[in-house]
């Protein structure tokens, strides 16, 4: 038995093909290409941006999930961003924590000792709890819910501690490996992801403000001192 196309039909069937010829004709079409990269007029610094650009990128990637506009296999990626910012959030916090020497001083530039780079949260987190005790104990005193990011680090640190399990399929890419099939062995939940993540960022943003800030009180401070 055949059976005729309706004329709506044939002209939805014909829309489609023309739909995908177009999609398709795009790939093949040569066009000059854009320069991504550029040099900027005045200050090109940018480095200010990326803690907080991980963490609000991983935050609106979460969010979509959530909402249903990504699928959850889709927002493996926004763990990894989760991770990244932080790994870059104790970093900051770390560096930030040696430029004071005890409570009422400053470390001079010349003995700042540089955050090294490195993939270990929890080695990362015990460096910085150490900085703050020995230099600015006070801070461990204020109610920061600094037990809730030792929590996360240490969630991170046990299912990703080398930092690759959420920016690749498979730790080797190799002959018998079919890196779009495989699934990670890690069920996650992005509600809980992201309601940590927002908790743990405010309380990392805290610490990091009472870290300068007080080098800052110690800067002006010694400048008085200096000026009398």
């Amino acid at each position: 038995m055949n059976y005729e196309l309706s004329p709506q039909e044939n002209e939805e069937l014909r829309r489609e093909e023309m739909r995908i010829l177009e999609e398709f004709s795009d790939r093949y079409s040569a066009r000059p290409y854009r320069r991504i990269f550029y040099v900027p007029s005045g200050d090109s610094r940018i480095e200010g941006l990326f803690e907080n650009s991980f963490y609000r990128s991983a935050r609106t990637l979460l969010q979509a999930v959530l909402d249903g506009k990504l699928q959850p296999a889709e927002g493996i990626a926004a763990v990894f961003l989760c991770r990244h910012y932080l790994e870059l959030a104790l970093k900051f916090a770390l560096f930030h924590s040696r430029w004071l020497s005890s409570e009422n001083r400053n470390t001079s530039n010349e003995e700042i000792e540089a955050v090294k780079h490195g993939h270990n949260l929890e080695g990362l987190w015990q460096k910085l709890k150490r900085e703050l005790s020995t230099r600015v104990p006070s801070i461990l005193k204020t109610g920061l819910d600094l037990d809730f990011v030792g929590q996360m680090v240490k969630e991170f640190n046990h299912i990703d501690r080398d930092n690759w399990r959420f920016r690749y399929p498979v730790e080797e890419i190799a002959v018998n490996s079919r890196p779009a099939s495989v699934s990670l062995p890690v069920g996650i939940d992005f509600e809980a992801l992201l309601a940590d993540l927002e908790h743990a960022h405010g309380v990392l943003e805290g610490l990091d403000s009472y870290l300068i800030e007080t080098h800052g009180a110690n800067e002006e401070w010694e400048s008085i001192l200096d000026s009398i």
